[in-house]
């Protein structure tokens, strides 16, 4: 178990502080990142010894702990990952959503560009696919009109139009 020539050491205040955030860490996948830390500062381990343990490439790593030893534990801990990020809160989405209700109860065609409008309103540039999936996430489901009731007999239909 090599380190690089280069590596900072760790002083105790630094290694008691990993500690307790690793003890309240919020999730698993800051807690993977501050064990990265806590391999090096305790363990004394390589990048590629701790890639190995924690899944993490080596380069991402290194990273981890450059990025501590420049900004600090709050650099590494505050750190948004990506995903999902709404545009705005769910309790918000159904307020909109709730508009249109009574519409919906009254049996009234809703066309998805109505609602788009109110959305793009309050969050300038939100795809139609995003609205959609937010309609989904309040209970609401794609009807189409039917082109021809399922029950219709296109011979009687002629009859009635020639007799008619």
């Amino acid at each position: 178990m090599q380190m690089a020539r280069s590596a900072k050491k760790f002083t105790e205040e630094q290694k008691a502080e990993i500690l307790a955030a690793i003890d309240t860490a919020p999730d698993a996948r800051m807690a993977k990142k501050l064990m990265c830390l806590n391999l090096r500062a305790e363990l004394n381990l390589s990048a590629r010894d701790i890639s190995k343990l924690t899944g993490y490439s080596k380069g991402r790593v290194d990273d981890i702990i450059s990025e501590y030893h420049r900004l600090g534990l709050e650099s590494v801990v505050s750190k948004p990952q990506g995903g999902n990020h709404r545009c705005m809160p769910l309790e918000r989405e159904a307020e909109i959503i709730r508009e249109f209700d009574s519409e919906a109860e009254k049996g009234r065609m809703l066309e998805i560009s109505d609602i788009v409008k109110v959305f793009e309103a309050e969050s300038p540039g939100i795809h139609t696919s995003t609205v959609y999936r937010i309609l989904c996430r309040n209970g609401w489901r794609k009807v189409m009109p039917r082109s021809k009731h399922p029950k219709s007999n296109p011979v009687e239909q002629e009859a009635y139009k020639k007799n008619h």
